[in-house]
């Protein structure tokens, strides 16, 4: 089998480093933002790859997330919030390589190749971290304490990078110098308990990080200081202070009172603000003071390093010579020389102690200034309090009655979805009315017309036949009035014949031709007679062809008129012969034609109340219709009502879940503002009581130093008394001639030195 080999992983090149702390640079020099994304970051290298006409790898995004990695792990930036920024270490480290390579401070002023330089220093010069100080044996010299400096060590070195030497290394080169025993001091104590501390590391006051905003956060967030690098002592003055966002609406608590609050808020904010930073130059002048301070010591260790030194040579010289004037002027004249030296020493430590003692009372007093206006924060503080926790009460009533009013709601939701199903069937049954009536209102309308249609078809054979029968009637007229002539005819043809009769026996031979031409006249009548009679049938006959058409619609008018067309026949074929019979018939006929006439309007008024009964129905039909109609058009309204009504409930159940979520979340950022600010609090009065503390140490030092001064004056002034009166008149100032006499005037020497 082949072994296989895992590709390595490829290396960060320094080279993507570099183009990550120039781009960062560059970005916070343009915008002044403390925190950078990586986006950000990786589109300033790509446009600086472009201007300096440089070509990028295929994957260079990668390499310079990961080069935003390998900084991040070696401490030069730190996270913040998914963003980075130059840490405090990385500050210093820039700031380092630019007096390392002279620089100037202002990065526009830098060519290109100054600035790939300062990135190279930067990248390769170590991250110091604080050490504790060791504590010193009081019986080790004091010249010898140079080790218990800070050591610097890098906190993530790089393959291939040199570890930086530190003190310690170089301090074991050093010849070890031989620890000389001297007499226990009042002060070690003191000294030791001074030195067994943390030595602060001070870089400045913290600036306040901005934001994107261009807000400040915290002051005494005790975080890193986000500042730029190119950032100004008092660049940040211009900034915008953060407010505390409050929600802006509330149906409970006024909106007065919100931004009042924000109006107070923000002035103890701003006096927060103005405290820190008062601080922050307290700071620095008790930096300077304890600079000085240390230099002082430095001075007297110095001083302290030399009186072993003498006391050294002394101890040398003493064993040799029982007499003291027998040793020799140099040493003597030496030891005189550096006692006028220490006390000139003496005078200008005195001088310094006065010099900074104005200094220490302005501390004093700006640091009582200072409390006061912490006591008046604090109090601001404890009434935002109250208000953010009347607010949250406020917050919790609002919350109650929104929880009411959605419960509400959702009850009127549910009732308003049952009525909604309610009408829901309602409607539907109302359609299928609707529908039924719709059909039958057609079946009427059809069967109407159908009735209309026949009614016409009545009417108009009904006037046909009452035309008809008007005409039978005048012809009926005209046959009486002719039968009425044929009667008197007879009657005068009989008179006639009577007459004759009685003429005839007068006149026999004019009888016969008489009775010949009444027989002719009579046949003639006769002949006429029967003419009109047969006109008489040939009109019967053509009315009851007529009254035949007629009997298709009319049942009972035809039976009854065709027994009168027989009869009206036959007593018109009997007409000639009993014309009293003809007149009882036609009387007959014209009552049966009135029983007729009397069925026929008992029949049209039947018919006609038939109609109106329809039409009655018919209109009930309508009305029920158009009342359906009505209702359903009302309840189609009803629902889009309805419909209106569920969408509008709809809408401020929404509109009412999105403001009792904004109230929400205003409540939690209300109550994470309460926490921050008792952070705030809990923060402040922590610093207050460094502050305090140090104030008391400080007090403690000065009282401590003031005593030394006063012992060492009174010393001194005992020393030279002593001087005075050993001293015989007109002869310098010279120690005493006994060996005794000079060790404790050596010792008071370097008492004084200790005292220092």
């Amino acid at each position: 089998m082949v072994a296989s080999k895992s590709p390595k992983a490829a290396k960060v090149a320094p080279r993507y480093t570099e183009r990550v702390m120039g781009a960062m640079s560059q970005i916070q020099r343009e915008t002044h933002k403390h925190a950078i994304r990586t986006a950000s970051i990786h589109a300033r290298v790509q446009k600086m790859a472009q201007e300096r006409k440089e070509k990028l790898g295929p994957h260079w995004k990668t390499f310079v997330t990961k080069a935003i990695g390998v900084l991040t792990e070696e401490g030069i930036l730190e996270k913040d919030h998914g963003a980075y920024a130059l840490s405090l270490s990385g500050k210093k480290i820039i700031a380092t390589a630019r007096r390392a390579l002279d620089l100037p401070s202002n990065s526009q002023d830098m060519t290109i190749e100054q600035e790939v330089d300062l990135w190279k220093q930067v990248l390769r010069t170590p991250i110091a971290t604080p050490t504790r100080k060791r504590l010193r044996n009081s019986r080790v010299p004091a010249g010898d304490d140079s080790d218990d400096e800070l050591v610097e060590l890098p906190s993530s070195p790089i393959k291939g990078r040199k570890r930086a030497r530190t003190s310690s290394a170089a301090a074991s080169h050093r010849p070890v110098r031989e620890p000389t025993r001297e007499p226990p001091s009042p002060l070690t104590e003191l000294e030791e308990s001074m030195e067994n501390v943390l030595v602060p590391c001070y870089a400045g006051y913290r600036q306040c990080p901005p934001r994107q905003s261009r807000s400040f956060i915290d002051q005494l967030s005790k975080q890193p200081t986000p500042a730029p690098t190119e950032m100004e002592l008092h660049d940040d003055i211009t900034d915008e202070p953060a407010y505390i966002e409050l929600p802006a609406s509330a149906d409970n608590y006024s909106a007065t009172a919100v931004e009042s609050l924000k109006e107070e808020l923000a002035k103890a904010e701003s006096a927060v603000v103005a405290l820190s930073r008062e601080l922050r130059d307290l700071r620095e002048q008790r930096t300077t003071l304890d600079s000085e301070l240390a230099r002082t010591r430095r001075r007297a260790d110095a001083n302290a390093a030399e009186k072993v030194m003498l006391e050294a040579q002394l101890a040398a010289d003493v064993p040799r010579t029982d007499d003291a004037d027998l040793l020799p002027r140099s040493p003597i004249l030496r030891a005189r020389e550096d006692a006028v030296e220490l006390n000139a020493k003496l005078a200008v430590l005195r001088d310094a102690a006065e010099a900074l003692k104005p200094q220490m009372d302005a501390l004093d007093s700006a640091l009582a200034e200072r409390i006061s206006i912490q006591t008046v924060l604090e109090e601001q503080l404890a009434a935002a309090k109250k208000e953010a926790e009347d607010m949250r009460l406020k917050v919790g009533v609002f919350e109650t009655s929104t929880r009411q009013l959605r419960t509400e709601i959702e009850s009127k939701a549910a009732q308003l979805s049952e009525r909604e199903a309610e009408l829901g069937g309602e409607l539907t049954a109302k359609a299928g009315a609707m529908s039924a009536l719709e059909s039958r209102n057609a079946e009427l309308a059809a069967s109407l017309n159908e009735a209309r249609s026949k009614m016409i078809e009545a009417e108009a054979a009904r006037s046909c036949l009452a035309d008809r029968f008007s005409e039978a009637e005048l012809r009926n007229s005209s046959f009486q009035a002719t039968i009425d002539e044929l009667r008197l005819a007879e009657g005068r043809a009989v008179a006639s014949i009577e007459q004759l009769s009685a003429e005839s026996v007068k006149q026999l031979g004019i009888r016969d031709e008489t009775v010949a031409a009444l027989k002719s006249e009579l046949l003639t009548a006769q002949e006429a007679t029967r003419v009109q009679a047969a006109q008489a049938e040939e009109t019967l006959t053509a009315l009851t062809r007529q009254l035949a058409h007629t009997q298709a619609s009319h049942a009972a008018l035809e039976s009854t008129l065709a027994v009168t067309n027989e009869k009206s026949r036959s007593e018109l074929e009997a007409a000639s012969a009993k014309s009293a019979d003809v007149s009882a018939k036609l009387e007959e006929a014209v009552k049966r034609l009135g029983e007729v006439e009397t069925r026929l309007h008992i029949a049209g008024r039947k018919h006609t109340s038939e109609i109106a009964d329809k039409d009655v129905i018919l209109t009930t039909l309508n009305d029920t219709l158009v009342s359906a109609r009505a209702d359903v058009q009302d309840m189609v309204q009803k629902l889009a009502q309805a419909d209106r009504d569920r969408g509008q409930l709809h809408a401020d159940v929404v509109q009412i879940k999105g403001d009792l979520q904004a109230e929400m979340a205003n409540t939690r950022d209300i109550a994470a503002e309460l926490e921050s600010e008792r952070a705030k609090r809990a923060q402040a009065e922590t610093s207050l009581n460094e502050v305090r503390e140090l104030r008391e140490a400080d007090v403690a030092t000065i009282g401590a130093l003031q005593d030394k001064f006063a012992r060492l004056k009174d010393a001194q002034m005992e020393l030279w008394v002593q001087f005075e009166l050993a001293r015989p008149s007109g002869q310098p100032v010279l120690p005493p001639a006994s060996s005794s006499s000079l060790v404790i005037w050596l010792l008071l020497i370097c008492a004084s030195v200790d005292l220092s």
